[in-house]
């Protein structure tokens, strides 16, 4: 019996661990909206504590942006507009995946310019070993390498 005790113990400790941050309190009540806002959570970063969804954690920061998604989302606006509000709010970072804007162009263009530039890197490299000629050592030059490699 007190195996079994522990064992349960156990469990639901673990299960607790696996929770999220979102309390009983936060959940809406329309499942749909609720779905909604565990959606945003999951695309909204923590600005305190970084690259964590709001969703996961439990600072006061993050209980604070689930609110407002809350709220937005019961005044009917939608997804672009609650997005749109973080990001004036709290700057383009606050998102996991930031909107195309000239201000982040960089972050958008560098991977792909990498790539590009690896690939022409290679390329030139290809093509110069293609082309290389393999020069050979004439007998005189082959004897005067070997005296100079056994030389003692």
């Amino acid at each position: 019996m007190k195996r079994t005790l522990t064992a349960l113990a156990i469990i639901v400790l673990g299960l607790s661990q696996m929770a999220t941050a979102v309390t009983s309190s936060e959940i809406m009540l329309d499942p749909r909206q609720d779905q909604r806002a565990r959606s945003l959570y999951s695309e909204v970063r923590c600005v305190v504590c970084q690259n964590e969804a709001i969703g996961d954690l439990q600072a006061d920061i993050a209980a604070d942006m689930r609110r407002e998604i809350r709220s937005e989302i019961l005044s009917g606006k939608t997804d672009k507009d609650i997005r749109e509000g973080l990001t004036a709010r709290y700057g383009d970072y606050v998102l996991f995946r930031p909107r195309f804007s000239a201000g982040n162009l960089i972050l958008w263009l560098l991977p792909l310019a990498l790539v590009l530039l690896g690939a022409s890197v290679l390329a030139v490299m290809a093509k110069t070993k293609r082309n290389a000629k393999v020069y050979g050592l004439n007998e005189q030059e082959q004897k005067a390498l070997d005296d100079l490699i056994n030389k003692p």
